[in-house]
């Protein structure tokens, strides 16, 4: 199978998994770096075999800013000593201000910050940002998670696991902003979630044999390193056909199926918990070809899954057409305030709330912002010191692409 595609191209370590010398009694690993997106160029080649260098960066919106998190609060417990791994010096064992993160199904997880960001303040504020987007970490692999690392610097994440079978994630902060830049942070945290949970749960015979019958990898870096890489790179591609696979276009969904059908027949026999998401409507596993297909739909309610445009509008039912197709991959969401006018309003009176700042009114008992809940022409124009002071945000179109008229009207 002859395919066109744009590898990226990339340095990876291909030494093993780090592990703590240090400690005997309580072996700590970390995986290989995944060089950031930076440091990538693009380039056109010709390459029998995987669709792809590496999933993180294939689609930046199979997971994204509006999803659904499992994520509930965090509460501050202090500071302690904690041995972590550093991409810029190793393991060490440094003072961290501790939060412990509280998710849903009763998971909770130690975020602890390098004693470097000063003071409990300054530590919160990567649990702040971070924490929702761990949350998004589907539950089979949270779960096993204990503890989430933050600390400074622009090198590449990590995840591993502790000699108790549980996992932990390394986040460097200045990375971090990187990733955001492109749309990856989510991506990313589940790649490092696999490493943390799933490799000691799923390397073994089965996949191994999936694996085998599929004769192919998601991609060269699951190629490169089969025993190390493969999970972490096929668990992202196969949630985006699975959970949000209109997020992906037909020519990556055509290739993500037809390249690792066994591997994706394997993950569905195991009924995962991929809480806080929902499965799609289903598909078929296809056959693999000599070229890279559109992926195979089952009859019925999913007959306009996957069509182009053209044909998507000439699907009929009883002489009725019965598909609708959209090009826009975002629509306008919620009112939200612009930057200059942010205000969480948490006051608790009326006279404080209305007293407090021009951007809070107090509604139903209750202070919120004044751009919250507006419909689209008031968005636009509400003012605060006569200047526009909200907009409305984008979103992922839940109707991108071909889909039932049932289920998306204009």
């Amino acid at each position: 199978m002859m395919l066109f595609y744009t590898a990226f191209v990339v340095t990876a370590l291909a030494t093993a998994t780090a592990v703590n010398p240090a400690s005997s009694s309580r072996k700590l690993s970390i995986s290989n770096e995944y060089e950031p997106h930076s440091k990538i160029n693009s380039k056109e080649v010709i390459r029998d075999g995987p669709p792809y260098y590496g999933t993180i960066f294939v689609e930046p919106e199979i997971i994204n800013s509006d999803d659904p998190t499992s994520y509930i609060g965090k509460t501050y417990t202090g500071t302690g000593m904690r041995q972590m791994y550093d991409r810029r010096k190793g393991w060490i064992y440094v003072l961290a201000y501790l939060f412990e993160v509280t998710y849903e199904k009763g998971v909770k997880v130690e975020f602890s910050v390098h004693k470097e960001f000063g003071n409990e303040n300054n530590a919160a504020q990567p649990v702040d940002k971070y924490a929702p987007d761990v949350g998004k970490i589907p539950m089979v692999m949270l779960e096993k998670i204990s503890q989430v690392w933050l600390m400074k610097g622009n090198n590449p994440w990590g995840g591993g696991r502790n000699s108790d079978g549980s996992g932990h994630i390394l986040i460097h902060t200045g990375q971090g902003d990187q990733y955001a830049s492109g749309g990856i942070v989510e991506e990313t945290l589940m790649h490092e979630a696999a490493h943390a949970s799933l490799d000691g749960m799923l390397y073994g015979d089965a996949w191994y044999a999936a694996a085998e019958k599929d004769n192919n990898y998601i991609s060269t870096y699951a190629e490169d390193y089969p025993n190390r890489e493969d999970i972490a790179e096929t668990i992202l591609m196969y949630f985006a056909v699975e959970y949000t696979k209109k997020r992906l276009s037909n020519v990556d969904r055509g290739k993500t199926v037809n390249a690792i059908p066994n591997r994706i027949k394997y993950l569905n026999s195991l009924n995962l918990d991929m809480y806080p998401f929902k499965k799609a409507r289903t598909t078929q596993a296809p056959t693999k070809a000599d070229t890279t297909p559109e992926p195979t739909e089952s009859p019925g309610e999913d007959k306009c899954d996957g069509l182009e445009k053209k044909p998507c509008r000439k699907v009929k039912e009883g002489g009725v057409k019965v598909c609708i197709y959209s090009a826009k991959r975002k629509i306008n969401g919620k009112c939200k305030s612009k930057a200059k006018f942010a205000d969480p309003c948490e006051y608790t009176t009326n006279i404080k709330c209305n007293d407090g700042s021009d951007a809070c009114k107090w509604k139903n008992n209750t202070c919120k912002h004044v751009c919250e809940d507006l419909n689209q022409s008031r968005c636009k124009n509400r003012r605060i010191d006569g200047k526009k002071a909200c907009r409305l945000s984008k979103v992922a179109n839940p109707c991108y692409g071909c889909n039932l008229k049932s289920e998306c009207k204009n």
